[in-house]
């Protein structure tokens, strides 16, 4: 993001990542080059992704692994592990059977890798278990975003007893007293994972009662947030962070006016302690490098065959109307389904991306390929396409021979042939998500190299955090704390106009 700076001008900065997935802050950080960025502690409960985090950002391999000398007893680390609720399924609500995996004699693949990875990470696990954080610079959170984004149950911050069914907002009571029922004094509470937006409020009331209130806060979560079902419980926790002592600025980001070609927008808020903010804190500005989703694709001939659908799902490939979005090209839900599915949606390679989610997993994000052998025929699909005859809505290949001529009278009743050459369809690889994120392909094969599945790696990325998102706001939070003279990224980058072609 920025010009690199001699190792003994860094600021220093330590953090801690609450909420951390696989470092999306942290990465941040470390491209911008204006920090020596120390990470004192993360906290989440994934145990894959605290070993991609480990991948990333603590050196961690598989040589390590195997060779590190100082392991405690299985015992221990089944305790360990354990007592942090690393690889807690909160669907079902139960813990990891760590015994189960301590008998393993591979080490890469047994306990010893998850160990490891938390140990070295400085994973703190489950935020309902920390009692208080150690003082830091910048305290980063995250915290899950199901109960909010559409994708999800919409369930917000309430919280229910399972006893009598209450449901109240944590907001409303003391920090020391939410977890119990105000209706009945049950102890029994199903709290929203959400809702561990209240979790970082009760440790940052911790900090103020030390005197080790983080300098700077930094916020991330779906733009939902601010909308007009959750925008009170959000300007509540604005409140609540004026009450701790601190300054907020908050505004929505979009991933495709930062240099990754995503639409993916995002609440961000900066929070500074007033006894020490300049008041000159601004957002990045807009911009576009130009940079499309082709520029991060892999070449086509060395993705995988599994990643290409098959013929029998390419059949179902059907050219939408033009004015439906202008980065998506089909849709492969199929001619006689009346829904279009956004996981369907096939996205050029000269465009910007949809927004990458976790379960994409399930189905990933789909691109018209590059290939040298044509389609089969498809068919339009908009609404005013599906009126007319069947073969009216054909579409032939420009590779093959015409259809025999009929008298159309027009009213798009002629022959159509394939626009912009279409080829076939596949799905994202995990490495291309990952870059769509903002992580390097370094990053990537590190967390390959230590286990990380296809699976995962769609998963991570998916619930990670656009890294020039997190640079952009760091060089904007330095230039106002540090050095009012630093030309940010944007404003070199807001006025720059991508070269005429000939």
């Amino acid at each position: 993001m920025t010009e690199n700076k001699e190792k003994n001008n860094y600021c220093e900065l330590s953090v801690i990542e609450l909420c951390s997935g696989i470092g999306a802050q942290m990465k941040g950080i470390d491209n911008t080059h204006l920090f020596n960025a120390n990470m004192i502690a993360t906290a989440d409960l994934d145990k894959e992704v605290v070993v991609s985090y480990a991948a990333i950002h603590c050196g961690l391999t598989n040589e390590m692994i195997e060779n590190y000398e100082d392991y405690p007893s299985k015992e221990e680390m089944v305790k360990q592990l354990a007592d942090k609720r690393l690889g807690y399924d909160f669907k079902k609500d139960v813990p990891y059977d760590w015994e189960k995996l301590s008998r393993k004699k591979d080490k890469t693949k047994g306990i010893e890798k998850y160990w490891l990875a938390d140990h070295i990470s400085h994973n703190l696990g489950d935020m309902m278990q920390i009692e208080s954080l150690p003082y830091s610079d910048l305290l980063t959170y995250s915290t899950p975003c199901t109960d909010m984004s559409i994708a999800g149950k919409q369930e917000g911050l309430k919280w229910t007893c399972h006893d009598c069914g209450c449901e109240y907002n944590p907001s409303e009571l003391d920090v020391d007293t939410r977890y119990t029922c105000p209706n009945c004094g049950s102890h029994n509470i199903k709290s929203t994972r959400s809702g561990l937006l209240y979790e970082v409020e009760r440790l940052l009331v911790k900090a103020k009662e030390n005197n080790t209130l983080p300098k700077y806060l930094l916020m991330e979560n779906v733009d939902a947030l601010v909308s007009k079902k959750f925008i009170d419980s959000f300007k509540d926790w604005l409140i609540r962070l004026d009450n701790l002592g601190y300054n907020s600025y908050y505004q929505t980001i979009n991933a495709k006016n930062t240099g990754i070609p995503q639409n993916r927008n995002r609440i961000f808020c900066i929070s500074i302690r007033k006894d020490i903010d300049t008041k000159s804190f601004d957002f990045p500005q807009p911009f576009d490098t130009g940079i499309r989703l082709k520029d991060l694709l892999e070449t086509d001939n060395s993705v995988l065959e599994k990643y290409f659908l098959s013929d029998e799902v390419q059949k179902r490939l059907q050219i939408t109307d033009p004015k439906f979005e202008k980065n998506v090209v089909g849709t492969t839900i199929g001619q006689n389904c009346t829904r279009l599915g956004n996981r369907d949606l096939v996205y050029q390679q000269d465009s910007v991306m949809g927004t990458l989610v976790a379960t994409d997993y399930k189905q990933p994000k789909q691109i018209l390929a590059d290939s040298n052998e044509p389609i089969h025929i498809a068919d339009l699909c908009s609404e005013k396409f599906q009126r007319m005859h069947e073969q009216s809505r054909r579409v032939y290949s420009e590779d093959g021979i015409a259809p025999a001529m009929h008298t159309c009278g027009g009213g798009n009743t002629e022959p159509k042939v394939e626009r912009d050459n279409l080829r076939v369809v596949r799905k994202l690889t995990p490495k291309e998500c990952h870059r769509l994120m903002g992580f390097d392909d370094i990053d990537y094969e590190n967390c390959k190299a230590v286990g990380m599945s296809d699976t995962q790696g769609y998963k991570q990325s998916g619930n990670s955090i656009v890294t020039t998102c997190i640079s952009l706001l760091i060089e904007h939070l330095y230039k106002a704390q540090y050095d009012n003279t630093y030309i940010c990224t944007d404003e070199k980058m807001v006025n720059f106009h991508q070269p005429q072609a000939d």
